[in-house]
Formats: C-alpha cells, structure tokens, sequence
C-alpha cells in the first residue's frame, strides 16, 4: 500500500517521516511525506533538533474553507500527479487538510477525484 502523509503547523516532512518510523508505519507501507505550502515557526523547539529544514504550516492561520482551498489543491494536484495513494495521513493541521480533501464531494468540486481509499487522521480534527 502507498500513503501520503502530511504534517501539522509547523513542523515538515522530516518531522512526520520520524514520527511515522516511531509508530513502525514506515516499514508497512510506502510513505511520500508531503510539506505544507506556507512558512512557519516550529511548533516546538525540539523540533530544530531534529530536522535541519524549513518548517510549514497548510493554511497562514486561518481555518476558513477559502483559507484552506490553497491547500486542498495543492494536495488534490501533487496526488493526481505523483499517486495513485491507498491512503491519507494527516497529522494534527495535516489532519484537517486530508479530511477536507476526503469530504464527500470536495475533490470533485475542486476538479479531480478521490482515488484513495482511506484516511488516517492523527492528533486533529
């Protein structure tokens, strides 16, 4: 199976690939990590320690649906490009990201199609 995980605010890809190793996901599944589109603080310094890369965030604060549209077609796109994907990760913001995304309807209003099959949503929503 493939899954695509995204990370929550402020943190990136390193991150959510240490946290999915922990929980032994990594050795189960295919996994392509996934960086949110908007710059952010860390949301916790230890967080410097553990990766030497920019830290991001899916949306610039803001929850609304026109807040998170960036973001859900960023995330529809780089699946219609680099899937197909069994399933999806979110963590936290990436949580909310992939359960919008996966919303009855949403990916078709957004001119795609949900091709995966299931959603994993950690720490959110």
């Amino acid at each position: 199976p493939r899954l695509l995980a995204l990370h929550g605010r402020g943190s990136n890809s390193d991150i959510t690939a240490i946290q999915l190793s922990s929980l032994g996901v990594a050795s189960r599944v295919a996994v392509d990590c996934l960086s949110g589109p908007v710059a952010a603080p860390p949301q916790h310094e230890v967080f410097r320690a553990l990766s030497d890369g920019d830290f991001f965030a899916w949306t610039d604060g803001a929850l609304s649906p026109e807040a998170l549209l960036p973001a859900l077609r960023g995330l529809l796109a780089f699946v219609e490009e680099r899937g197909p994907y069994d399933g999806l990760y979110g963590f936290s913001q990436g949580a909310l990201v992939v359960s919008a995304l996966s919303a009855p309807g949403v990916a078709e209003a957004l001119g795609g199609a949900r091709t995966w099959r299931w959603v994993v949503c950690a720490c959110g929503v």
